[in-house]
């Protein structure tokens, strides 16, 4: 099935759909599930437009599943039209699935001190040169550090790519390097700070 494809039918009513479809008519669902398809894509549009990673194809199908619950959880008793729910499940599906995707991006890249390794202000490189975004009434860590990392690799000075891929691939400490390196930890820690810089302006952190 094309997502793109399917148009929106203003002569069906969503709620008369639903009833139908709860009284066994599995066209009428079929009807509901496919006429509710535009707006799926009309939210997920607005999500891509905000900047996250995931394609429109790939929200249009997770919508999917929002659209499933929303139909196993609507009561036309309640008062509220089936988009109004469909929309706060998307909503929530959608935030969840980019939290799930900033969290493996997370994993890829080690935690690590920025005082040293041994200290307690561990954090990670997605957090450092990430910004939170709020849409939709949820927030999430927005970075595409592969994307990210392979630009820092054309413009990066071959001291700075040793650094990164030191203290956040192989999970050395700056004091460890600054040894290795024979050079003082203040100056290893000077081009840390630069490499973390030119990643921030490079994902538009002020």
């Amino acid at each position: 099935m094309n997502w793109f494809e399917i148009e929106y039918d203003k002569s069906l009513n969503n709620e008369e759909l639903f009833s139908k479809a709860k009284s066994g008519c599995e066209e009428s669902k079929n009807l509901l599930f496919q006429n509710n398809i535009p707006f799926i894509r009309k939210v997920a549009k607005r999500w891509k437009a905000k900047g996250i990673s995931l394609d429109v194809e790939e929200l249009i199908s997770i919508g999917g599943i929002a659209l499933l619950k929303t139909y196993n959880a609507y009561d036309p008793e309640s008062g509220y039209k089936f988009t109004t729910l469909l929309g706060k499940a998307l909503t929530w599906t959608f935030a969840n699935e980019v939290k799930k995707v900033s969290q493996l991006k997370f994993n890829k890249y080690p935690t690590f001190s920025m005082d040293d390794h041994t200290g307690e202000k561990e954090t990670s490189l997605h957090d450092i040169v990430g910004h939170e975004v709020e849409m939709e009434s949820s927030k999430y860590i927005d970075v595409d550090l592969d994307k990210l990392l392979l630009r820092f690799q054309k413009i990066a000075t071959e001291q700075e790519k040793v650094v990164l891929y030191k203290t956040y691939v192989e999970n050395v400490s700056l004091t460890d390097l600054a040894k290795e390196w024979g050079k003082t930890r203040a100056l290893t820690s000077l081009i840390h700070r630069r490499c973390i810089d030119k990643l921030r302006r490079m994902n538009n952190i002020v």
